[in-house]
C-alpha cells in the first residue's frame, strides 16, 4: 500500500522557499505575457499573409515559444533549488547547462519566425506594388489615347505599397531638463535607430532640445529611426507641384506652416533636398498624423503637451500637373513639446 500523506522535503518549508514560488509564479506570467505580446506582434503581419499555410505556420509560434520560455523558468527553478537548498552541485550544473541551451534554441527559434513574418511581408509589398504600378501605366496609357494637351494627373494612383519611413528624426523640447522614454513601432519593424533603439530611448532633455543618451553616454541632436510600413500610404490628392529652381525657398516656407522650426527645417532640407531636386518638378504632398499615429505610433513618458508629426510624401516629375493646393493648419507648439520630420522613401 502506498502511503497517503507524502512527507514534504523540509526545504519546502522554509519562508524563503515560498518566497521563490511566489517569485516563480510571478515570473511565470510576465513571460507568458512577454511571449504573447511578440506573438501577437507576429500575428499583426496577419494581412499579409499569402496563404493558409503561413498563416498556420506562424500561428505555431506561440506555443512554442511559451514551452521554451518554461521551460528555461522551471530548469532554473531546479537550479535555484538545487544549489541553495538540496545542496547538489552536480544536478545544478545540469539544469544551468540545460537552461542556456534552451535558451539559445529559444532565441534562434523566434529570429526564424520573424523573419518568417518579415519574408511575407515583403513578398506582399512585391506584388501590391506591381499591382500598383500596373494601375498608374494603364491610366497614363488612357491619357496619351485621349488626345488632350493637359497633363494627366496620375500620382494618384499606384502609389508604392511598403513604402519604408525615411530617416524620421524625433526632437524633445520639455520646459525643464526632464528623463524621458520614447518607444516607437512602426508596423512593419524598425531597420535602422540612432541612438541604439533596444527597449526603446531613455534620455535627458533639455529645453533647448540637446538630448544625452544614458546607454552610450553620447549627446544627440535628435532621436532618429527608420522602418517599414506595409499598409498603403494615405497620400492626399491635394498637395504641391513645384519646380525644381523654387524648391528649396518654397519648402522652407511650407515646412514652416506645418510646424517646423528654422533649425528643425535645415535638418529636413539637408536630407530630403537631394532627393527631391532630382527632376525639373516634384509633386509634394503632406501625410496626417492620424496615419503617422496608425503605422508608427509614438509612445512618451512624461506624457509630452504637443506632438508635432511632419511627414511628406513626393513624386518627381517631367512636366507640371495641375493638383488643387493642400491646405496646411500651423500647429502650436505649447509646453513639453515633441517634435518629428519625416518622409517616404521606396524600394
Amino acid at each position: 500500500m502506498f502511503e497517503k500523506n507524502i512527507k514534504k522535503p523540509e526545504y519546502k518549508k522554509r519562508k524563503s522557499y515560498k518566497v521563490l514560488r511566489v517569485l516563480y509564479v510571478i515570473l511565470f506570467l510576465v513571460v507568458f505575457a512577454k511571449t504573447f505580446f511578440m506573438t501577437w506582434q507576429l500575428s499583426d503581419v496577419g494581412t499579409c499573409m499569402s496563404t493558409n499555410l503561413d498563416m498556420k505556420i506562424l500561428s505555431m509560434a506561440f506555443p512554442i515559444l511559451l514551452v521554451f520560455n518554461l521551460l528555461i523558468l522551471e530548469m532554473m527553478k531546479f537550479f535555484v533549488v538545487n544549489i541553495f537548498y538540496i545542496k547538489n552541485k552536480k544536478k545544478a550544473f545540469i539544469f544551468l547547462i540545460i537552461s542556456v541551451l534552451l535558451y539559445f534554441f529559444s532565441i534562434n527559434i523566434s529570429y526564424y519566425f520573424r523573419d518568417m513574418a518579415s519574408d511575407i511581408v515583403y513578398k506582399k509589398l512585391e506584388i501590391e506594388r506591381q499591382e500598383n504600378q500596373k494601375q498608374r501605366e494603364a491610366c497614363e496609357k488612357k491619357c496619351e489615347e485621349s488626345g488632350t494637351s493637359t497633363p494627366c494627373n496620375c500620382y494618384g494612383l499606384g502609389i508604392e505599397y511598403g513604402a519604408m519611413t525615411g530617416k524620421p528624426v524625433v526632437y524633445l523640447y520639455p520646459e525643464k531638463e526632464i528623463d524621458v522614454n520614447v518607444k516607437v513601432n512602426p508596423v512593419g519593424g524598425l531597420t535602422m535607430t540612432d541612438p541604439e533603439y533596444g527597449n526603446g530611448w531613455f534620455v535627458k532633455a533639455n529645453p533647448n532640445g540637446k538630448l544625452y543618451n544614458y546607454k552610450d553616454k553620447n549627446d544627440y541632436p535628435y532621436l532618429f529611426w527608420e522602418g517599414w510600413s506595409y499598409k498603403t500610404i494615405d497620400r492626399p490628392e491635394k498637395g504641391f507641384v513645384i519646380k525644381k529652381e523654387n524648391l528649396k525657398e518654397q519648402m522652407k516656407s511650407l515646412l514652416f506652416q506645418a510646424g517646423l522650426s528654422e533649425k528643425e527645417i535645415e535638418d529636413y532640407l539637408e536630407f530630403w533636398y537631394p532627393k527631391m531636386s532630382q527632376s525639373s518638378y516634384v509633386f509634394v504632398t503632406f501625410v496626417s498624423k492620424e496615419y503617422m499615429d496608425s503605422v508608427a505610433p509614438l509612445e512618451i513618458t512624461p506624457k509630452p503637451d504637443s506632438v508635432i508629426r511632419v511627414f511628406t510624401d513626393y513624386t518627381l516629375l517631367d512636366e507640371d500637373i495641375n493638383i488643387e493646393p493642400q491646405i496646411l493648419i500651423k500647429p502650436e507648439r505649447k509646453g513639453f513639446t515633441v517634435v518629428e520630420w519625416g518622409g517616404a522613401l521606396y524600394e
